[in-house]
């Protein structure tokens, strides 16, 4: 069995009327592997990520976590907890500016260790290759680069199951973008941990992605290995994307 299966689910916003966002969306994450989300700005990416993490509730379909329903039977969230991390686009707004790194670390890693928070902080670091010198500083005195390692590293400080990022290099430079790529890389080597990368970016996704999932007006048109969508995408707009991002290199 997934760690998590979303099967059919559907998403419809009060708009000018109903408008369907999303439309029997199915898509499968396994433990320790790492499955890319594509698609075009307005395609449902992060509204599927809300609803996952509960932000969120679809109008119709399923969503099981290691074989429990959250979805429709949201009261079972509880049994969850802090087991699905959603990291969004704009990662200094899950950083408090009144809180120090430290403070902000510590929050997460209090609520699973009582004792050795020090040690878990240390490693926490490591993790995300930051200097302890940072644990003193605040948001506002890091680097882009540096902020979105600590909101990685405050995600992972509740030793979730799955990390939900979204878009979590596209306000970084080229350069950060592939350190970040390499450090995600990285922690799920390192923890296990599965992870569900959401891009419009299909270069970059495919650096780190075991599968991905093609997302084209609210629908999944397609999901295949990495290199097999690469090789051989099929459908029209899976190709499109490919020709255009390769083209352009």
């Amino acid at each position: 069995m997934s760690l998590l299966e979303v099967n059919k689910i559907s998403f419809s916003a009060v708009q000018s009327g109903t408008k369907e966002i999303l439309r029997d969306v199915s898509i499968s994450l396994d433990s320790g592997s790492t499955l890319g989300l594509i698609g075009e700005s307005g395609s449902g990416k992060t509204t599927i990520a809300r609803c996952i993490a509960g932000l969120s509730r679809p109008t119709a379909g399923t969503i099981f976590y290691s074989g429990i329903n959250i979805f429709p039977e949201t009261r079972n969230r509880a049994q969850v907890g802090t087991a699905i991390q959603l990291l969004f686009q704009n990662h200094s707004d899950s950083l408090d500016p009144c809180l120090s790194i430290q403070a902000s670390l510590r929050e997460g890693i209090k609520e699973k260790f009582n004792t050795n928070i020090k040690a878990q902080l240390t490693e926490l670091l490591k993790l995300v290759e930051l200097p302890e010198e940072i644990l003193d500083k605040y948001p506002h005195e890091l680097s882009g680069g540096q902020r979105q390692r600590i909101a990685l590293a405050r995600a992972l400080s509740v030793s979730p199951g799955i990390l939900i990022l979204d878009e979590p290099t596209s306000a970084l430079d080229a350069i950060t973008q592939i350190q970040i790529l390499k450090m995600i890389s990285m922690l799920q080597r390192a923890t296990g941990i599965a992870i569900l990368y959401i891009s419009h970016d299909i270069a970059t996704t495919s650096l780190i992605c075991d599968r991905i999932a093609v997302l084209h007006n609210g629908v999944i048109v397609e999901t295949q290995d990495t290199e097999q969508i690469l090789k051989q995408p099929r459908h029209a707009y899976t190709q499109a994307t490919i020709r255009n991002t390769f083209e352009k290199q």
